[in-house]
Order: C-alpha cells, then structure tokens, then sequence
C-alpha cells in the first residue's frame, strides 16, 4: 500500500501547495518512506529510507519548508 502526503497553507484566501509529496511504502518487508530534497547539484534527488518515525518527520518537515520559502 502507498500513502502520499502533502501540504497546502492557506493565507488571505489563497492557497499555496507543496510541489513534491512524501510517500510512504507499506511493504511485506516493512515501512519505507521516500522523500525529495534538493541535492548538491540543485536538481531534485529522491531518499529512500526505512520507515522510522524520524525519517518520517524529516519528510514532513520538508513538505512544511516549500510552503515557507517563498512568504505568501
């Protein structure tokens, strides 16, 4: 099973949405989270993780930070 999660900030009546999504994998192995950041090149990477509730929270907290680069 795949869950997506994304993010959206509502300001003044206007909604601003994340570009990317952490997806999380529930597999017959175990839980596996992916996750886009900027790499070093500037071109967007993908991190594949186990699913610990940490690596978990650095997705989300990505997700908070594009609605947060560019103020409404």
């Amino acid at each position: 099973m795949a869950t997506e999660l994304t993010a959206a900030r509502r300001h003044n009546g206007t909604t601003r949405r994340g570009k990317t999504a952490v997806t999380v994998l529930d597999t017959p192995q175990g839980r596996i989270i992916a996750w886009p950041h900027t790499g070093p090149d500037q071109r967007v990477w993908i991190t594949y993780a186990e699913g610990a509730p940490h690596r978990l929270a650095t997705g989300v907290q990505m997700l908070f930070e594009q609605l947060t680069e560019h103020a409404l």
